[in-house]
C-alpha cells in the first residue's frame, strides 16, 4: 500500500517533469547561469518530493491524503489533499466541530464530529460530510480514528484521485 501510494504520488511529478522540459525552449543564457539554475531546481524538487512521501508514508505525526469524494465540498473539495496530525488520545481528544480521519469498513473516511457520546464508558463520535444533508448511520470509535485534520492543500491531489478512478 505504500509502494502504491508513492507511485501515485511521484507519478505526476515525473510526468510534469516530463512535458515542462519538452515545452521549455531554453534561452540563450550562459551555460554557468543553466547549470546552477539546474542544480537549485533540483535540490527544492528533491526536498518537496522527500517531504510528499514522508506525509503519505503516514509513519510520522503529520499525514497526508487525496480526497477522493465531493462528501465534505465547500470545506475540502474532491482533489484537495489533507494534512492531518496521527491520533493520539494521550496528546489530543477531538472535539464537536474537528474533521477526523477514520476507518469506516476498510475505507478511509474524513467527515466532521457534530456530535460527541460516551456510550458505555467509551467515547464514539457521530460524524457528517459537510456537503451531506443527514449525519451518517454510524458511529465512529475512538479506535478507528486515524487522525485530525490540521490543514488541506487544495488542488494538490488532483493526479492522484483520477489515477484511482482509472484502477
Amino acid at each position: 500500500m505504500f509502494i502504491e501510494g508513492v507511485i501515485r504520488l511521484v507519478f505526476p511529478y515525473f510526468v510534469y517533469l516530463t512535458v515542462q522540459s519538452v515545452t521549455e525552449r531554453k534561452a540563450a543564457t550562459p551555460v554557468k547561469k543553466q547549470k546552477k539554475e539546474g542544480k537549485l531546481s533540483n535540490i527544492i524538487g528533491t526536498i518537496f518530493f522527500a517531504i510528499l512521501v514522508a506525509l503519505v508514508s503516514r509513519e510520522f505525526e503529520y499525514c497526508m491524503i487525496a480526497i477522493g469524494s465531493g462528501s465534505m465540498t465547500g470545506t475540502i473539495n474532491k482533489g484537495d489533499a489533507v494534512i492531518y496530525r496521527a491520533y493520539d488520545k494521550s496528546s489530543e481528544v477531538p472535539e464537536e466541530g474537528d474533521v477526523l480521519v477514520f476507518y469506516k469498513d476498510s475505507m478511509i473516511v474524513v467527515h466532521r464530529i457534530i456530535k460527541k457520546h460516551n456510550v458505555y464508558g467509551k467515547v464514539v463520535y457521530q460524524t457528517k460530510g459537510d456537503a451531506n444533508e443527514e449525519a451518517d448511520n454510524w458511529l465512529v470509535h475512538e479506535e478507528d480514528v486515524i487522525g485530525i485534520v490540521k490543514r488541506r492543500v487544495p488542488l494538490i491531489a488532483w493526479p492522484s484521485v483520477k489515477l484511482n478512478e482509472l484502477f
